[in-house]
């Protein structure tokens, strides 16, 4: 499961299942970030995409970013029947689920491409104002929690391997606090009905005040693991 382009593959397959177009975020923002280059494309290096007229980078080439389709042999026979199911409302929840454990025992050498994937899909899923926002705030808890229970797991790792005088991996979860503590601020402005026009159901409610305590759980558990490693040193 390190293979870079079956990972890319999954995470394609999972944000189309979870209807989420988005998945090449990155790239677009670069080519729309060069469609707004201000400087002279004389000037600018010749491999720069800010020397493309912008007209082609909007207009064109933004509409050929499609993520990867699985292999052909990796296509159960039965692919597209399935289609429905996980359209449905019970499909939507084992997705949601199946994304859940790929973020909380994936390899830490795919950590990086898998964690990247759930942060932008669960801020897309807080700042897009749908009628499906309950869904949609339901999957960014589901992300909130499974990554906050994941960075407790390295930083636990962490500490076990500072003590023992092995290499850390500590640093996972403190490069990535930032981005899970952000999306906790998401979600407490969303609980709150008098900046919120949706109302959550009490179950959604409940779920979302405990991906909060996770979160200030690891942010605990990795501040007062970066005290106990200054006094060791």
């Amino acid at each position: 499961m390190q293979c870079k382009p079956l990972v890319a593959s999954l995470l394609a397959w999972l944000a189309k299942l979870l209807q989420w177009p988005d998945l090449c975020w990155n790239t677009t923002r670069l080519l729309l970030l060069a469609a707004r280059e201000e400087r002279e494309r004389a000037n600018l290096p010749l491999h720069s995409l800010g020397r493309l007229p912008p007209e082609l980078l909007r207009g064109r080439i933004l509409g050929f970013l499609q993520p990867p389709g699985l292999p052909a042999e990796a296509c159960l026979e039965d692919g597209p029947l399935m289609m429905p199911y996980w359209t449905s409302e019970d499909g939507q929840k084992d997705v949601v689920a199946v994304l859940a454990h790929l973020l909380m025992f994936s390899h830490t050498a795919i950590w990086p491409r898998v964690s990247a994937f759930a942060f932008a899909l669960a801020e897309d899923c807080l700042l897009l104002d749908c009628k499906c926002r309950e869904r949609r705030v339901y999957l960014a808890w589901c992300i909130v929690v499974t990554a906050a229970q994941r960075l407790e797991r390295f930083e636990r790792s962490a500490q076990i391997a500072n003590q023992g005088g092995m290499t850390s991996t500590g640093s996972k979860a403190c490069d990535d606090l930032p981005q899970l503590l952000h999306l906790a601020a998401l979600l407490r402005s969303t609980a709150k009905e008098d900046a919120n026009p949706f109302k959550l159901s009490a179950f959604v409610s409940c779920r979302l005040e405990a991906a909060l305590e996770h979160a200030q759980r690891v942010e605990r558990c990795i501040t007062r693991g970066g005290h106990l490693a200054q006094q060791v040193q």
